[in-house]
Protein backbone atom coordinates (compact mmCIF):
# COMPACT_ATOMS: atom_id res chain seq x y z
CA UNK A 1 0.00 0.00 0.00
CA UNK A 2 3.20 2.36 0.49
CA UNK A 3 3.57 2.59 -3.32
CA UNK A 4 0.10 4.13 -3.75
CA UNK A 5 1.38 7.09 -2.29
CA UNK A 6 3.95 7.63 -4.49
CA UNK A 7 1.89 7.45 -7.80
CA UNK A 8 0.35 11.04 -8.79
CA UNK A 9 -3.00 11.19 -9.02
CA UNK A 10 -4.13 10.71 -12.65
CA UNK A 11 -2.97 6.84 -12.09
CA UNK A 12 -4.93 6.81 -9.22
CA UNK A 13 -7.76 7.46 -11.97
CA UNK A 14 -6.37 4.74 -14.42
CA UNK A 15 -6.45 2.35 -11.50
CA UNK A 16 -10.41 3.32 -10.84
CA UNK A 17 -11.49 2.30 -14.54
CA UNK A 18 -9.70 -0.46 -14.87
CA UNK A 19 -11.75 -3.45 -14.88
CA UNK A 20 -11.01 -5.83 -12.27
CA UNK A 21 -10.83 -9.32 -13.47
CA UNK A 22 -8.94 -12.36 -10.77
CA UNK A 23 -6.22 -10.45 -10.35
CA UNK A 24 -6.25 -10.57 -6.68
CA UNK A 25 -3.99 -7.20 -6.43
CA UNK A 26 -6.46 -4.72 -8.16
CA UNK A 27 -9.38 -6.49 -5.70
CA UNK A 28 -7.84 -6.28 -2.54
CA UNK A 29 -6.83 -3.05 -3.13
CA UNK A 30 -8.87 -0.88 -4.86
CA UNK A 31 -11.09 0.22 -1.80
CA UNK A 32 -7.91 1.55 -0.35
CA UNK A 33 -7.17 3.03 -3.62
CA UNK A 34 -10.75 4.79 -3.64
CA UNK A 35 -10.85 5.92 -0.24
CA UNK A 36 -7.18 7.79 -1.26
CA UNK A 37 -8.20 9.14 -4.30
CA UNK A 38 -11.49 10.73 -2.86
CA UNK A 39 -9.16 13.13 -0.64
CA UNK A 40 -7.75 16.28 -2.04
CA UNK A 41 -3.91 15.71 -2.79
CA UNK A 42 -2.06 17.84 -0.30
CA UNK A 43 0.17 20.25 -3.26
CA UNK A 44 -3.79 21.20 -4.07
CA UNK A 45 -4.32 22.35 -0.80
CA UNK A 46 -3.30 25.91 -0.15
CA UNK A 47 -6.07 27.15 2.07
CA UNK A 48 -9.84 28.28 2.13
CA UNK A 49 -12.03 31.42 2.23
CA UNK A 50 -14.89 31.80 4.14
CA UNK A 51 -17.39 34.95 3.25
CA UNK A 52 -20.88 35.82 3.00
CA UNK A 53 -22.46 36.86 -0.16
CA UNK A 54 -26.06 38.70 0.08
CA UNK A 55 -26.68 37.02 3.73
CA UNK A 56 -25.95 33.57 2.56
CA UNK A 57 -22.22 31.86 3.73
CA UNK A 58 -19.42 30.37 0.87
CA UNK A 59 -16.50 28.40 1.57
CA UNK A 60 -14.15 28.09 -0.73
CA UNK A 61 -11.29 25.68 -0.82
CA UNK A 62 -8.24 27.40 -2.68
CA UNK A 63 -6.12 24.92 -4.75
CA UNK A 64 -3.51 27.49 -6.15
CA UNK A 65 -0.45 29.18 -4.59
CA UNK A 66 -0.29 33.30 -3.88
CA UNK A 67 3.06 34.38 -4.42
CA UNK A 68 5.14 37.74 -4.55
CA UNK A 69 5.23 40.62 -6.97
CA UNK A 70 5.76 44.59 -7.42
CA UNK A 71 2.54 46.17 -7.20
CA UNK A 72 4.44 49.33 -9.27
CA UNK A 73 5.55 47.15 -12.81
CA UNK A 74 8.18 50.03 -13.14
CA UNK A 75 9.42 50.27 -9.84
CA UNK A 76 12.83 48.45 -9.24
CA UNK A 77 11.68 48.35 -5.48
CA UNK A 78 11.18 45.14 -3.34
CA UNK A 79 8.11 43.20 -4.05
CA UNK A 80 5.10 45.07 -1.37
CA UNK A 81 2.44 42.65 -3.19
CA UNK A 82 0.61 39.71 -3.11
CA UNK A 83 -1.23 37.66 -5.94
CA UNK A 84 -3.35 35.21 -5.89
CA UNK A 85 -5.74 33.45 -9.04
CA UNK A 86 -7.28 30.69 -7.86
CA UNK A 87 -10.62 31.30 -9.75
CA UNK A 88 -12.41 31.81 -13.26
CA UNK A 89 -15.48 31.45 -15.04
CA UNK A 90 -15.35 27.65 -14.11
CA UNK A 91 -13.99 27.43 -10.61
CA UNK A 92 -15.67 29.90 -7.66
CA UNK A 93 -12.94 31.57 -6.25
CA UNK A 94 -10.91 34.63 -6.12
CA UNK A 95 -8.20 36.38 -7.98
CA UNK A 96 -6.55 39.56 -6.15
CA UNK A 97 -3.43 41.78 -6.33
CA UNK A 98 -3.40 43.75 -2.84
CA UNK A 99 -0.61 45.08 -0.74
CA UNK A 100 1.28 42.39 1.13
CA UNK A 101 0.77 44.02 4.63
CA UNK A 102 -1.85 46.31 6.35
CA UNK A 103 -4.85 47.59 4.64
CA UNK A 104 -5.41 47.64 0.90
CA UNK A 105 -8.42 50.10 -0.44
CA UNK A 106 -10.16 49.46 -4.49
CA UNK A 107 -12.17 51.66 -4.79
CA UNK A 108 -14.44 53.02 -7.85
CA UNK A 109 -11.93 56.20 -8.38
CA UNK A 110 -8.36 57.44 -7.84
CA UNK A 111 -8.36 57.18 -4.02
CA UNK A 112 -7.93 53.62 -4.20
CA UNK A 113 -4.68 51.98 -3.89
CA UNK A 114 -2.98 51.69 -7.41
CA UNK A 115 -2.34 48.49 -9.17
CA UNK A 116 -4.76 46.33 -6.68
CA UNK A 117 -7.52 44.41 -7.69
CA UNK A 118 -9.68 42.06 -6.32
CA UNK A 119 -12.13 39.56 -8.53
CA UNK A 120 -14.83 37.02 -7.31
CA UNK A 121 -15.96 34.55 -9.37
CA UNK A 122 -19.36 32.47 -8.39
CA UNK A 123 -20.38 28.87 -8.48
CA UNK A 124 -22.60 30.06 -11.63
CA UNK A 125 -19.79 31.60 -13.77
CA UNK A 126 -20.58 35.15 -12.98
CA UNK A 127 -17.58 37.15 -12.58
CA UNK A 128 -17.66 40.26 -9.99
CA UNK A 129 -15.24 43.07 -9.49
CA UNK A 130 -14.35 44.62 -6.65
CA UNK A 131 -15.62 48.29 -6.52
CA UNK A 132 -15.46 49.58 -3.01
CA UNK A 133 -13.57 46.79 -0.90
CA UNK A 134 -11.09 46.33 2.24
CA UNK A 135 -9.16 43.84 2.43
CA UNK A 136 -6.94 43.66 5.43
CA UNK A 137 -3.56 41.75 5.94
CA UNK A 138 -3.46 40.02 9.47
CA UNK A 139 -0.18 38.02 9.17
CA UNK A 140 2.43 37.13 6.79
CA UNK A 141 5.13 34.89 6.97
CA UNK A 142 6.18 34.62 3.42
CA UNK A 143 4.67 30.91 3.73
CA UNK A 144 1.02 31.72 5.25
CA UNK A 145 -1.22 34.91 4.61
CA UNK A 146 -4.29 35.22 6.26
CA UNK A 147 -6.69 38.39 6.36
CA UNK A 148 -10.18 39.70 6.03
CA UNK A 149 -12.02 41.70 3.34
CA UNK A 150 -15.76 42.97 2.67
CA UNK A 151 -17.16 45.16 0.23
CA UNK A 152 -19.18 45.94 -2.50
CA UNK A 153 -18.68 44.20 -6.12
CA UNK A 154 -20.18 44.52 -9.39
CA UNK A 155 -21.04 41.93 -11.71
CA UNK A 156 -18.89 42.18 -15.03
CA UNK A 157 -20.97 41.08 -18.42
CA UNK A 158 -19.91 43.15 -21.44
CA UNK A 159 -22.58 41.31 -23.07
CA UNK A 160 -26.33 42.00 -21.17
CA UNK A 161 -24.68 45.33 -19.73
CA UNK A 162 -25.55 43.60 -16.30
CA UNK A 163 -25.99 46.16 -13.78
CA UNK A 164 -25.66 44.02 -10.34
CA UNK A 165 -23.76 44.09 -7.41
CA UNK A 166 -22.90 41.81 -4.70
CA UNK A 167 -22.12 42.79 -1.10
CA UNK A 168 -19.33 40.22 0.33
CA UNK A 169 -19.19 40.72 3.95
CA UNK A 170 -17.15 38.52 7.13
CA UNK A 171 -14.80 37.92 4.23
CA UNK A 172 -11.94 35.89 5.71
CA UNK A 173 -8.78 34.04 3.95
CA UNK A 174 -5.70 31.92 5.41
CA UNK A 175 -3.41 30.74 2.27
CA UNK A 176 -0.14 28.77 2.03
CA UNK A 177 2.42 28.59 -0.96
Amino acid sequence: MKYFNLIPAIWYTCLLVMPCDNNSFAKDNINSVIIHYSKTPAYFDKGNFTLTVDGKPISIAVQKPFSEFRLDPYSKGINDGIMLVDGNEKKEGFQFEIKKSGTTKIKNDASGDANCIITYYDAKGNTFVGREVVITVTSYNGTNLTGTFSGKFKQLDLVHNANKTIQITDGKFDLHK
